[in-house]
């Protein structure tokens, strides 16, 4: 499930902007893991929910996560497709966690995600339009 920033929000994904403006997100993507905001200049991951929640009781998490990531900063996003595990979204950033090549450890380190199990679309487009305000952050819009 997605988000438009013009459409209705059902969660407190609004923001205010210092001087009493509420600004909506680009684009919200929920997942299995808890879900993804993206602004115009950062990005926002929580990892939230009963999978969360299980994941940490069973020791394998880092507790629940509330992490703000600068657009700037990072240096990539990845969606991994592996074929016998859910698929993940990794952002790479100064100081993030390196990758181990470890999927389950990867895919709970607190630069990813888990995506849904079935829909991943918001995903796809959650990473095309965080890459687009890279470009527009750099001053040079890129492609690809």
């Amino acid at each position: 499930m997605s988000t438009r920033g013009g459409g209705a929000q059902t969660d407190d994904h609004a923001a205010t902007d210092g001087v009493g403006d509420v600004r909506q997100p680009l684009l919200v993507a929920h997942g299995t893991g808890g879900r993804l905001v993206l602004w115009e200049d950062q990005v926002w991951l929580t990892k939230d929910g009963l999978f969360s929640s299980l994941v940490n009781l069973l020791g394998f998490g880092a507790g629940k996560i509330s992490k703000s990531i600068v657009i700037d900063q990072i240096s990539s996003v990845t969606i991994i497709q592996p074929k016998l595990f859910p698929n993940f979204i990794i952002f790479t950033y100064p100081g993030s966690p390196a990758s181990t090549g470890n999927l389950m450890r990867d895919a709970l380190a607190e630069n990813a995600l888990l995506m849904s199990l079935f829909d991943n679309r918001p995903f796809f487009e959650f990473k095309e339009l965080m890459d687009r305000q890279r470009g527009k952050q750099g001053g040079v819009e890129r492609t690809g």
